[in-house]
């Protein structure tokens, strides 16, 4: 289970969290929405802990251990992965090296016994995924996301995500900037993703993905603390009257 304890959170100045308390199950998927600025991606970058997401309170646990001071690299190796919205383009790494190196060091941590696979036995390997994605072997020589579609780089993302196997997945509008044909792909690739082994937490403003991941819990964030909770019907709920909390709506502290 991960678990946020009273969290408050700071950029520099700037509160970005208050307070928060949230379990997040395994085997279920939470939708966090809200207005721009309220919190959502906040609280996914601070699950994250990038470094400039400061706790000034409370604590972050993952299956009972307080993994609040680990930074980026020992929280994904517990298996927490973060699909940011806007992804980096990265010159000078090919994507195949990436890719490899990525898979080869989740092996190492998992099954130190079994032997690196050789260049030419993952290459096999991974072009049958990346087929099975749409995508040609050609991507592999291309410099990581640099020139590719929106759609590319989401579908290079579920790749990532299937080679890691984390079991805490974060999605931070992923759907920002994806046409209609992208999304449908991107959105069949996460509900394939949603096993009873795995958290899905998915920051959306895009309600239609509740069509191919229907949330256990929604979950409404404005300025930093969490004003609602409630099933998907809380989604239709939020279409018709907006974020303006209704009466029966009083901040969770």
């Amino acid at each position: 289970m991960l678990e946020l304890k009273n969290l408050s959170v700071s950029v520099g100045e700037k509160s970005v969290l208050q307070g928060v308390h949230l379990q997040f199950q395994p085997g279920k998927i939470y939708f966090i929405v809200g207005k721009n600025g309220g919190g959502k991606s906040s609280m996914a970058m601070s699950i994250m802990g990038y470094p400039n997401y400061q706790v000034t309170e409370g604590s972050i646990w993952l299956d009972g251990e307080d993994i609040t001071g680990l930074d980026i690299t020992n929280r994904a190796q517990k298996g927490i992965f973060l699909a940011l919205q806007n992804i980096p383009e990265i010159p000078g790494i090919k994507l195949g090296e990436y890719l490899r190196t990525i898979y080869l060091e989740k092996l190492k941590r998992d099954t130190p016994e079994i032997k690196p696979l050789m260049p030419f036995v993952f290459r096999r390997f991974i072009v049958q995924k990346l087929q099975k994605l749409g995508l040609s072997e050609s991507f592999l020589g291309r410099d990581l996301n640099v020139g590719f579609s929106g759609g590319e780089k989401r579908r290079i993302e579920m790749l990532q995500i299937e080679l890691l196997n984390p079991r805490y997945i974060l999605l931070d509008e992923i759907d920002s900037g994806l046409d209609i044909d992208a999304f449908k792909s991107i959105a069949n690739s996460l509900a394939e993703l949603a096993t009873p082994e795995r958290t899905l937490v998915v920051v959306t403003h895009n309600y239609r993905m509740a069509e191919f991941l229907p949330p256990n819990e929604v979950i409404v964030v404005d300025s930093g603390k969490i004003i609602e909770r409630g099933s998907s019907e809380l989604l239709l709920q939020v279409e018709k009257v907006g974020f303006t909390a209704p009466a029966h709506i009083h901040p969770l502290i």
